[in-house]
């Protein structure tokens, strides 16, 4: 599935102020990660060296990352890559990656080799193999063993087709939108619970359990992501994913790890974020980015992964996600969400590397629930309440102008007044879709 790096210092290697945290007690990831930018400093480099730690042996990461793991629906293990510069907001990906092991350094390469931000599918191999990158194939053995129990022992179940004829949760395919289009159909049973358990043995085989330290990584998923977040305490930050997508995807599909702003995102001197989970779900909500933008407004980490957290769970209440934020000081924020049953995103576990220590260490986070905060104003917020005093500012000028009249203070309030107030109501109606703003306003200086 999913690596994703959020790194930063683009000058020397010192690491005075620096931090790197990644999800998942996979420690090894920050610490290679760490290494690098010991070395040389460079944002980049650390970037590919910790994403490079899982690619070059997935066993690494439980096979969640690089080849060997996760095939789609027909039978082929493929990669997403990405790379967001912070200082400039510049983005390299690649989607379907089919041709390389290194799916970072493709990234890489589109970040400073094209115009482009994506490139998918066979296209996606073709650029590799045209700049120099060798080709390597990605299924294994194990993989290939995978696919075939999953296709004649479980009769493809799970699988991620929905209103297709013939019924996908009994049949194999190939699918219809109308049966009117169907010559043959074979009837299969309904899945057994014997079947169903086939399936968790042959995904745990999928994605290995391992463990380090006192903390089991994640034993059993279609899907999961490992997330790295860094600063170097001047503001600088960087991002970057890997990933093999989810098991048993239909063939074609791009996960969350090629999309900036979902599966990473960084700005600098506002923060960075990486989530991890059910990435069909986590980016039809760019979850990164506006908890990026929370953070820019002044909130802490906690509370924009918080509040990320809360927005998806108010249409997809049972979703397994979780995501990690941190602000250029090196502040650390986390917020995780479950559908009840898995127990490793009811405690969320991740790692963290900084200079006080020489080896990094296992934390956790527990799911918030109905807990998660969902409304900043109720935070009293310094940013908050710079924002509230502008509104009323804005409305209190804008009626004096008015009242004034005349064609200068028309003109006035058209290239001054206007683009604050328009620039308020975005806040109100894009991010805070559910406010009460104005009651809101007023509660809190009835409070204060």
């Amino acid at each position: 599935m999913l690596l994703l790096l959020v790194l930063s210092d683009f000058a020397s290697g010192g690491s005075e102020g620096a931090v790197v945290v990644n999800t998942w007690p996979w420690t090894g990831v920050a610490d290679a990660a760490w290494a690098q930018y010991h070395e040389n400093g460079s944002l980049i480099d650390s970037l590919v060296a910790g994403a490079s730690w899982c690619e070059s042996e997935p066993a690494n990461c439980g096979f969640s990352v690089g080849y060997g793991g996760s095939p789609d629906s027909q039978g082929h293990t493929t990669l997403d890559a990405m790379i967001m510069d912070g200082r400039t907001c510049n983005v390299g990906a690649v989607g379907d990656l089919q041709t390389s092991r290194a799916a970072i350094e493709v990234a890489r390469l589109v970040l400073e080799h094209t115009e482009h931000s994506l490139i998918v599918g066979a296209r996606a191999g073709q650029f590799a193999l045209e700049l120099g990158m060798p080709f390597q194939e990605l299924s294994t053995n194990r993989t290939q063993d995978g696919w075939r129990r999953w296709k004649t022992e479980l009769d493809c179940q799970p699988n991620f087709w929905k209103d297709v004829y013939p019924n996908p949760r009994t049949d194999c395919g190939p699918y219809h939108l109308s049966n009117e289009t169907i010559t043959t159909v074979t009837p299969t049973a309904v899945v057994s619970s014997s079947a169903t358990r086939l399936h968790r043995s042959l995904i745990e085989e999928l994605t290995l359990s391992a463990t380090q330290g006192e903390v089991s990584q994640p034993e059993f998923s279609t899907h999961d992501t490992v997330v790295i977040l860094a600063t170097d305490g001047d503001g600088n930050l960087a991002a970057g994913a890997s990933s093999n997508g989810a098991t048993f995807k239909i063939a074609g599909r791009v996960g969350d790890g090629s999309i900036p702003g979902s599966g990473a995102y960084a700005e600098n001197f506002a923060g960075a974020c990486g989530e991890t989970g059910d990435g069909d779900i986590l980016m039809r909500f760019s979850p990164c980015a506006l908890a990026v933008t929370f953070m820019k407004m002044g909130f802490s980490p906690t509370h924009a992964a918080e509040f990320a957290v809360s927005r998806i769970r108010k249409f997809y209440p049972k979703f397994n996600g979780a995501l990690i934020t941190m602000n250029p000081e090196g502040e650390i924020g986390a917020a995780t969400n479950s559908d009840g049953k898995s127990d490793w995103f009811r405690t969320f576990h991740y790692s963290v590397r900084d200079s006080g220590s020489n080896s990094s260490r296992i934390e956790s986070v527990v799911e918030c629930l109905d807990q998660c905060r969902d409304f900043p104003y109720n935070q009293g917020n310094v940013d908050g309440v710079v924002m509230t005093l502008s509104l009323t500012l804005s409305i209190v000028s804008g009626v004096f102008f008015l009242v004034l009249g005349g064609l200068l203070t028309t003109l006035v309030v058209k290239s001054c007044a206007s683009p604050v107030q328009d620039s308020v109501y975005d806040i109100e109606t894009d991010i805070f879709p559910d406010t009460a703003f104005g009651e809101e306003t007023e509660a809190y200086f009835s409070t204060h």
